[in-house]
């Protein structure tokens, strides 16, 4: 496959084993990671919230430094009314940060349809001039669907509103009908694989090269010209799930991608 690979990000959720705990506590410091990962062969990272919300502000002021190589900012804030002040917060982060893009996912109450796509383009004037503003297309959500998810991008006009999908977790048939729904919106891929046998658990792009083949051929076929991030890999959610494993198995997932695509 000869054809140039796109631009891979870490995310730095990958590497921390306190993603999902019920604090969510950073265990440790994105910046002194930095040149560890540029000199893997990333061309960025992509930041969750916490490793930039809850660190002191030495943390802050050394990645605000660093924005040349942090990309996208991985916010969780909600669309609802009651998320008014989160989404405030994670717009000043991108805006000190200046990163070129920021995810966010809407909730899965189909009630609040209307009022999530409407703060939705409200959030977006927020932030600034040509941020990328990133629709992650996520499990229980209301953009979970490729149905779904075309129906909030026909009520999101502003070009800046993009698309997330997971290619990997997906069949050839729904991968298609991502792109069949959405075609060029989709920008950007968060990029795991699950095991054959079990759902639940993460392992490297290697150990299913065949479905990763055939997932990018499909992209190329659309047309897909975005950006990647790693966003989990094997060890996740394991006894191994501390970041010098994790790492080792994100760059054979960055080295399978690239001499896959």
């Amino acid at each position: 496959m000869s054809e140039q690979c796109p631009t891979i990000y870490l995310g730095s959720i990958l590497l921390e084993p306190n993603r999902w705990t019920e604090k969510r506590k950073p265990s440790y410091q994105v910046s002194q990671w930095i040149d560890r990962i540029r000199d893997a062969g990333f061309e960025g990272i992509e930041l969750w919230e916490n490793h930039y919300y809850m660190v002191d502000e030495a943390e802050r002021e050394a990645l605000e430094s660093a924005s040349s190589f942090i990309e996208i900012f991985n916010n969780y804030t909600g669309f609802s009314n009651e998320f008014a002040e989160s989404r405030h917060m994670a717009s000043e982060a991108v805006r000190k940060l200046q990163t070129n893009g920021t995810k966010f996912n809407i909730g899965n109450n189909e009630d609040d349809w209307g009022l999530y796509v409407k703060t939705v383009n409200e959030w977006g004037l927020e932030l600034p001039e040509g941020t990328r503003v990133l629709c992650e297309c996520h499990p229980n959500t209301l953009v979970e669907t490729p149905e779904g998810a075309a129906k909030a991008f026909g009520e999101w006009s502003d070009p800046r509103f993009e698309a997330i999908v997971h290619p990997f977790n997906n069949t050839e048939a729904s991968l298609k009908a991502w792109f069949e729904a959405l075609g060029s919106r989709i920008t950007h891929l968060h990029m795991q694989m699950r095991s054959a046998e079990n759902f639940e658990m993460l392992c490297r792009l290697e150990d299913r090269p065949e479905k990763v083949r055939t997932a990018i051929q499909i992209m190329k076929d659309y047309g897909f010209n975005g950006t990647i991030t790693i966003e989990f890999t094997k060890g996740t959610r394991t006894e191994n799930d501390v970041p010098e494993y994790l790492f080792e198995n994100a760059c054979a997932d960055l080295a399978f991608i690239r001499e896959n695509w």
